[in-house]
Order: structure tokens, then C-alpha cells, then sequence
């Protein structure tokens, strides 16, 4: 917790603000840290939100106003221009709030926000323009269309911008009025406009910073700003202005808590490491702040415990296309690596230890199994913990998860207090889905249990046989002569699976020049077969079919055809087109392995080898 009497920096925007989520539902009220740490820390607080206020002005110097309808205005030289505070989300991403108004700039267009245009009318916004006015009146920026977001882009000459809308449309200076008029143009016949920098919130937060005896720095995302829902943040690292405050705050003081209030993990190990504590919070909690004021204050022990992993560098993840967690070694389950906070990770002011660990039985069939053990708090003040269970079974046929969340229970002890805990693991707990059989089985091998405080945290291990649910000496062959999903391969290389848009089984696509896709055990009747499969494929892209089995040999290549895409948003992601195709006629027989090689930008949804007379 705090030290007590202090005085300390309060540091960030986030921090006398609690932002609404998506789905967190209208907050009757709320309560930001701020105001609950000025009723119930007992030393002396410093605010400084870092961000910087601004005036902004035309090219040719005239100030931007508002008027008494709140219209953004080119005013006389002379005039007073509004005053904004600039909050700088990253990646681009700006808000303006006037803090005399409290409300924060928007555009609002003669296309409404809310309004789902067709082709014809996107194309004459395009062309026309939308003579959007900005306004400062946004009460709030929950929306699902961001209108109060700006792009502040350089011009290359010092404090010389162009201005984008939340739409990247350019906002213009039409006489006295200021536009966002939805053409699409290069920056060389956009507008410029002017910021003079009226306060540098920087600079004074590092002031506060070197005053004061610890540093509580505030920061995070706001819900619907760089990632939600239909919108995916450009990069995992924390937004470039967010961690340039952190360390230059270090600079000036070393005693750092940081807490993050986001929506999602940050890859910020370097940022962890300049800090002696981190919390983390989600939005959307009206109590936000006599939560974490409570936990900041000692008053209760944190107790939270993290349901994703946190990386430490967005290159340990893979392709936000790719659907296949296993093969591409996604989350918690199949990560083999070294993360910042694992899955299940979470501190307290106390301490915890999990010992003498029993299970029910040897083995886990259909009965299941129990697994107990003591919980004891080995620390000095009353806490909250949870207890983990997690499972892996090892010695399988097909790859069980690394680790797999089984049970959690959370509990409160006292200053040495014991508690016999017990978790039940049922048999279906160690189900996978079989590709050939095309359904979930429970197959022969050794669980692995594991009690901790998390995924990486194994402080109780068992080990048992897991006893199967059918016959795994009974060899099973594949049917190919009916549809057979592309995605119910045994192996795979330089591939992703990604969607088919309104299908719920994704397709596989080649991620490099070439990928093969494997099939075993494929039991074919002596005789003539074609095949068939739903494809979609840019130009140039080819499928060769091979089977293996006594030798190897090129059944087909096959040219696919150029199905092309489509895309009524554009720079969004493309929606491909889908067709059939039927190759050759060939002969087969006996057990083979089938391989797919698909060359070029291309993607196989399903396929099926048709017995011919």
C-alpha cells in the first residue's frame, strides 16, 4: 500500500475519471480515485492529469472559437481562442475537451452517425463531401461511431498540423467556418491549422512528480477508443505518450505504483520494470474508486487474479487472423514461453501456501476424480485468495492443452488460518476433439494436476492414468467420400485458419508462398475418384493434391480461379468470395495420406473425393 502521511503525485487522465463500457450499462453514479484517495489517504495530494491545453489557429493565424451555439469558428485575429485539453489516446487517436463546457468536440454530420448508408450514398459523401460542423457538445465519448475522435497529423513543419475526424475525413476553414468535409485527398491540398501549446501537461507532471515522496501514475484506455468491438488496436505496446509520461516521471521519482485501467492486457515490461507495484482494473465499475482507494490505503488486501495472459512483447503473439490457438500456440493452454503476468496471476499483502495435496484415486475414468488440499495464510493480515487448479494429460495421441483451468474457488483466511479445499475433476474434463473421428473423446494417457496461484504457479503436482473411452487399438480410417471440413487436418504448415464470413467453421489459408495440409489414414475403395472443394483464391494460386502411401505421387494440380473479394468499407478487412471447383478424374486405392499444397494468397473451406463408375 501507500506509505501513510506522505505526499504523493497523482498522475494521469484516468485518474478523477470512470469511463462506461460498452456493456457495463448506465452508471448511476460514479466514484473516480481520485476523489475517493482525497477522502481516505491521510497525507498530502498533488493532481496533474499530463495532458496538455491547446489553442489552435487557422494557417493564417486566425483563432479557433466557439460560438454561443458551441460551433467551431474561425474567429478575428485578436480574439481569445477556445481552450481544449488535448487527450492523446495513441496510435493517432485524439480527443478535445473544453473543460469550461465539459464537453468534449465532435463532428457533427449531415450523415448521421447512426445511419447505415447504401453504396450510392457513400460514394456521394465521397465525392461531395458532408459539410460536417464541429461542435463542442458531447456530453460524453460512449458511442458506437466515435464522432469526438480527431487525427492529428504533421505537416513537417513545427506545430503545423492536418486535421483528420473521427471518419478520416479533412476538417477545412470555409470562409469562418471549420468542416470536416468527407473528400477524399492528399495531405497536399489539405488544410494546415496551428497548435500552440498553452500548457505542457509533461512537463508539469514532472514537476508534481518532483515534489512529492511516491507517484501514483493513472492511465489505460478509454472503452470505446482503440479497441472494441468490430475495431482492433494497431499494437499491443502501451500508447507512445503513456509511456513516454511514465518514464519521464522516473526520471524524477523512483517510487512508482502504476495503475492501469484498460480493457484489455499490455505488452509493457519495459514500463513494469521502472514501477514497484502494479494494479490493474477493468472499466465500467461506478465503485471504481473506493475499491482501488481501499487497496491503495491498506485497508483491504488485493485479491484479484488475471484472466488472460499479459506478453511481454507482441511478438511472442501470433496473426490476429489466425483462428488456431493450438498450432499457432495461443493463450495460456498452449503458450510456450516466458510471459509479464501469466493467466491466473494476482498478488496480495499476504501470503498463501497449498499443502498436503490428496486425489480420490489412481486413475480418472468415468467417475471422475476428487482433488483436496490445505490452504493456509502464512502472512500477517486477513486476504483473499484463490486456490487454482489446472490439468494436463501427457503420453497422448493427440496434444492435450499445456495447462487447462479446471478449478478455482475464492477464499478469505485469517492470519494463520488452514481450510481443507477440494476440487472435483470430472472425466469430460480431459475430452479433445479428434479430427478423424470428427468428434470429443477421452483418450489413454497420464493427467498431470497441478494446485497454485496461478497457471505457471505449481505448488501441488498429482499425477494419475487417464482411462479412455473407446478402443485405441481399433484402428479408425477417414471417410473422404463425404464433406470433410478443411480445418479436421493432422498437420498443417504456414498456414492460418481464418473466417468464412457467415460460416461458423473457418477455412485454411496459405500464410506464405506455399502451405501443405495434412490428412492420415484416408481409406479409399480401389477406383476412379474427382474432387471436389469450396475455394477462394486471389490470381495466380494453384492446389496440388498428393498422396502418400506406398509412394508418393501428384494426383493433380489444379489452377484455382481468381474469386476476388469484396468490400463496401474501405480499408477494412477483405470479405473474399467463395466458389466450387472439380478437378480431373484419378484413380486411388488402398490407405493413403492425402497433402494439400496450396500456392499463392488462396483458402480451402471443404472438400470431398467423389467415387466415379
Amino acid at each position: 500500500p501507500l506509505k501513510p502521511k506522505k505526499k504523493i503525485a497523482v498522475i494521469g487522465n484516468m485518474a478523477d475519471r470512470v469511463y462506461e463500457d460498452w456493456y457495463s450499462g448506465k452508471m448511476p453514479y460514479f466514484v473516480s480515485v481520485l476523489d475517493a484517495l482525497k477522502r481516505d489517504y491521510d497525507g498530502e495530494i498533488l493532481f496533474c492529469d499530463s495532458d496538455d491545453r491547446i489553442n489552435l489557429y487557422t494557417e493564417d493565424g486566425r483563432p479557433l472559437i466557439l460560438d454561443e451555439s458551441r460551433i467551431l469558428k474561425a474567429g478575428r485575429k485578436g480574439e481569445r481562442p477556445a481552450d481544449f485539453k488535448m487527450e492523446d489516446w495513441g496510435f493517432g487517436a485524439v480527443t478535445l475537451f473544453n473543460e469550461d463546457l465539459h464537453c468534449w468536440l465532435q463532428t457533427v454530420d449531415d450523415m448521421p452517425s447512426d445511419h447505415q448508408p447504401d453504396l450510392d450514398e457513400i460514394e456521394a459523401f465521397r465525392k461531395n463531401g458532408g459539410n460536417g460542423r464541429l461542435e463542442c457538445s458531447a456530453e460524453k465519448l460512449l458511442s458506437w461511431f466515435v464522432s469526438s475522435l480527431f487525427n492529428f497529423i504533421p505537416s513537417g513543419n513545427k506545430n503545423e498540423y492536418y486535421i483528420r475526424s473521427w471518419n478520416s475525413t479533412s476538417v477545412r476553414c470555409n470562409g469562418s467556418e471549420i468542416i470536416a468535409d468527407g473528400r477524399e485527398d492528399s495531405s497536399e491540398s489539405s488544410e494546415i491549422f496551428i497548435v500552440k501549446t498553452v500548457s505542457d501537461g509533461i512537463e508539469k507532471a514532472c514537476a508534481s512528480a518532483s515534489e512529492c515522496d511516491e507517484v501514483l501514475y493513472i492511465c489505460g484506455n478509454n472503452p470505446v477508443i482503440n479497441g472494441k468491438e468490430e475495431v482492433d488496436r494497431p499494437s499491443l505496446k502501451m500508447p507512445e505518450r503513456m509511456s513516454y509520461i511514465l518514464k519521464k516521471v522516473h526520471e524524477k521519482n523512483k517510487q512508482i505504483v502504476l495503475l492501469v485501467v484498460s480493457s484489455y492486457p499490455y505488452a509493457m515490461e519495459e514500463e513494469a520494470a521502472l514501477c514497484k507495484s502494479v494494479l490493474w482494473c477493468a472499466h465500467g465499475l461506478q465503485e471504481q474508486g473506493n475499491g482501488i482507494a481501499a487497496v491503495l490505503c491498506g485497508q483491504v488486501s488485493p485479491s484479484g487474479h488475471l484472466t488472460l495472459s499479459w506478453y511481454k512483447d507482441e511478438r511472442q503473439t501470433a496473426s490476429l487472423d489466425d483462428y488456431d490457438v493450438i498450432g499457432s500456440r495461443q493463450t495460456y493452454r498452449y503458450f510456450d514461453g516466458n510471459v509479464l503476468f501469466p493467466f491466473g496471476y494476482g498478488l496480495s499483502y499476504s501470503d498463501v501456501s497449498y499443502t498436503n495435496g490428496k486425489i480420490s484415486s489412481d486413475k480418472i475414468d468415468s467417475a471422475g476424480m476428487e482433488v483436496s488440499f490445505d490452504a493456509e495464510n502464512t502472512g500477517n493480515v486477513k486476504a483473499a485468495f484463490v486456490p487454482q487448479l489446472y490439468i494436463h494429460e501427457k503420453n497422448c495421441r493427440i496434444e492435450f492443452a499445456e495447462k487447462k483451468l479446471c478449478g478455482f474457488e475464492k477464499i478469505i483466511l485469517h492470519p494463520g488460518e488452514k481450510r481443507r479445499i477440494s476440487f472435483k475433476v470430472d472425466y469430460a474434463d480431459f475430452s479433445v476433439y479428434d479430427v478423424e473421428l470428427e468428434e470429443m473423446i477421452v483418450q489413454k494417457g497420464r493427467a498431470v494436476l497441478t494446485v497454485g496461484n496461478s497457471c505457471e504457479d505449481g505448488q501441488i503436482i498429482f499425477e494419475a492414468d487417464v482411462v479412455p473411452d473407446h478402443d485405441e487399438e481399433k484402428i479408425k480410417y477417414r471417410n473422404f467420400t463425404r464433406k470433410v471440413w478443411a480445418w479436421n487436418f493432422n498437420e498443417a504448415f504456414s498456414y492460418i485458419l481464418d473466417e468464412r464470413r457467415g460460416h461458423d467453421i473457418p477455412a485454411v489459408f496459405s500464410s506464405e508462398k506455399k502451405c501443405s495440409i495434412v490428412y492420415r489414414n484416408v481409406l479409399f475403395k480401389k477406383g476412379c475418384y474427382e474432387f471436389r472443394a469450396c475455394i477462394s483464391s486471389s490470381a495466380a494460386c494453384y492446389l496440388n493434391i498428393w498422396r502418400r502411401g506406398r509412394d508418393t505421387k501428384l494426383l493433380s494440380r489444379i489452377s484455382l480461379p481468381n474469386t476476388g473479394d469484396v468490400c463496401a468499407v474501405p480499408g477494412k478487412k477483405r470479405r473474399r468470395i467463395w466458389t466450387e471447383i472439380c478437378s480431373e478424374i484419378f484413380f486411388m486405392e488402398e490407405v493413403n495420406d492425402i497433402v494439400f499444397e496450396i500456392e499463392g494468397d488462396a483458402g480451402i473451406h471443404w472438400f470431398k473425393f467423389n467415387e466415379r463408375k
